[in-house]
């Protein structure tokens, strides 16, 4: 509400005020007023005063004072009234839209595609092809299938209890059969008339398969959940019946050979073994003899030999460095690791070929490492590993120079390293970086500068427990038209439509404490609308503002145009 009242008097083109301050407005600007609840919108033509100014028409209400009123500029207003234009016409398109539905949905006699206001659609049948359907069913034939499949569930079902019944028949037969072969072992003297009741049985058993599997036979064109069941069971029902007719005396291992008469002693072995490794009674005498795990650790003397093999006619480029197997020595104290010593082969194809050792104490974390050539030159000192105690931070300087290796502490100076060991802040390859400390070990910063790419630059700062997020430095954009191969015009309207489906909300940062309220957008949902405007860095999406700064320009451009337009439109209105 703007400051003052106004008093109108019907028929009059003249605005009074009090206390109000017209000087601030401007020729075209709108005055709002609501008077017994009817709103009244009125154009400005001229101001005199702060308390006085002039209606481009009369004032068609009746005669108020003191009235309460809101100040519009005539920009807002074109705004206002190009907005309705727009919705007016989605509106309208959108009913276009349903119309046509509606039209195919109760004319088409076929399936119909139904296109929605966002521009998705839909294909299936119409009222009138679902209609001529149902008309062509015939509901005496759809009865009497489903007569038809009812009988035959009733079927399967009674197939299902005769094969449970005969089931049951094979399974104590096939009891019977095995009781007979047991009988057949544990008494060696009626060993004829236990085989002969064990051959009786089988065949019993066998005859029971039998009718089993003509079960199973006739449950086939039923159901084949049956077939299967009936078929199990008969396997099973000959299996026993041959086990049972195997019982025999003459088959049974005799006790005095103490196992010399099994027909494979090495499988038999085996199975007893079950997998496992076989025990040793005593300790190895003899060559052949395995030695025991005991002797295995007394052992205080051996040789260790890694090897590494390049194949000549496989050589790697020249240059490309290949490490050999690794010799690990450790020194333990109640089995913690307290020492470390390593030594390996490094060999650069077509150069040099070094011979690395290095040295750890595991207790206090130092670290060091010796390089030797195959001149016998050492390289401890530009070779030696620099360390931070219990950091965990390595840097080997090597003839490139220092190389970062990770992220925890490292003393000032110049380094260069991969992205992959320093969080990747434009992707990984390889990296210039910066190490700057201030008064305290805790106050750090590093810039790091990307190889190629632009040569894009980096720098991130150290809170006193980690590293914040990579965050790149924007450079002033060079856009010199000598620079550019230029293409046709930016369509204006395509800028607003981006500008348009950008989501604005109300946020808080996770690593803010004070969690102070922000406004902005989502680096995700930014990407969705064009690419061109994120950034990757250290992993984090981030945003490019310079081409959403100049979309935001194309949208302001497009508008003033198409307020300009309003104008003239106005303009024509209020001539006519």
């Amino acid at each position: 509400m703007s400051a003052g009242t106004l008093a109108l008097t019907n028929k009059s083109d003249a605005v009074k005020g009090t206390g109000t301050t017209f000087t601030a407005m401007k020729a075209g600007d709108f005055i709002v007023v609501s008077i017994g609840g009817t709103p009244y919108t009125l154009t400005v033509k001229s101001i005199t005063s702060d308390t006085q100014l002039t209606l481009i028409s009369n004032f068609t209400g009746p005669t108020q004072s003191g009235l309460a009123w809101y100040e519009v500029p005539r920009e807002a207003q074109s705004l206002i009234t190009a907005a309705l234009a727009t919705q007016t016409t989605e509106a309208l398109r959108g009913q276009n839209l349903d119309k046509d539905n509606w039209q195919q949905v109760f004319s088409v006699s076929d399936d119909i595609t139904v296109t929605l206001k966002d521009g998705s659609q839909f294909t299936g049948p119409s009222w009138l092809k679902i209609v001529d359907l149902l008309k062509t069913v015939d509901l005496e034939q759809v009865q009497e299938i489903a007569d038809q499949i009812r009988q035959s569930q009733n079927a399967v079902a009674a197939d299902k209890a005769a094969v449970a019944t005969d089931r049951g028949v094979v399974e104590t037969k096939a009891s019977e059969a095995a009781a007979s072969a047991q009988a057949a072992a544990q008494h060696e003297q009626s060993a004829s008339g236990s085989a002969s009741t064990a051959s009786q049985k089988a065949t019993d058993a066998t005859a029971e398969a039998d009718r089993a599997e003509q079960a199973a036979d006739d449950a086939e064109t039923r159901g084949a959940a049956q077939v299967s069941l009936a078929t199990t069971q008969a396997d099973r029902a000959k299996e026993e019946a041959d086990r049972a007719a195997a019982s025999n005396p003459a088959n049974a291992l005799i006790k005095s050979e103490n196992l010399n008469d099994l027909e494979n002693k090495a499988t038999a072995v085996q199975n007893l073994l079950d997998g496992k490794p076989l025990p040793l009674a005593s300790p190895a005498v003899a060559d052949t003899d395995a030695a025991t795990l005991g002797q295995v650790k007394s052992r205080n003397e051996f040789d260790t030999q890694v090897k590494s093999t390049v194949n000549a006619s496989l050589l790697p480029p020249e240059g490309t460095e290949a490490d050999g197997g690794r010799f690990i020595s450790l020194y333990q104290i109640n089995g913690v690791d307290e020492c470390t010593f390593s030594m390996r082969a490094i060999a650069k194809v077509g150069g040099s070929y070094l011979c690395r050792m290095s040295l750890q104490n595991n207790r206090s974390g130092k670290l060091a490492i010796f390089d030797f050539d195959e001149n016998g030159t050492s390289f401890s000192g530009g070779s030696k590993v620099l360390t931070v105690a219990n950091s965990g931070w390595g840097v080997i300087a090597g003839p490139e120079g220092l190389q970062a290796k990770n992220q925890a502490d490292l003393v000032a100076g110049m380094y260069y390293a991969n992205g992959s060991d320093i969080g990747s802040p434009g992707g990984t390859g390889g990296y210039g970086l910066v190490q700057l400390t201030g008064n305290f070990p805790s106050y750090r910063c590093q810039l790091a500068a990307q190889d190629g790419g632009g040569g894009r630059l980096f720098i991130r700062a150290y809170s006193g427990t980690s590293f914040s997020g990579w965050s790149e430095l924007q450079k002033v954009s060079p856009s010199d038209e000598r620079l550019k191969n230029l293409g046709e015009k930016l369509d204006l309207q395509d800028s607003l439509s981006n500008v348009e489906r950008m989501e604005f909300i109300n946020f808080t940062f996770k690593q803010d404490e004070k969690k102070s309220p922000r406004r902005g957008v989502t680096s995700q949902q930014i990407e969705e609308i064009d690419p061109e405007y994120i950034r990757d860095v250290g992993g984090m999406k981030h945003l490019d503002t310079t081409p959403m700064l100049l979309d935001a320009l194309a949208s302001i451009k497009y508008l003033s145009s198409q307020v300009k337009e309003l104008k003239k439109e106005i303009e024509t209105l209020k001539s006519s």
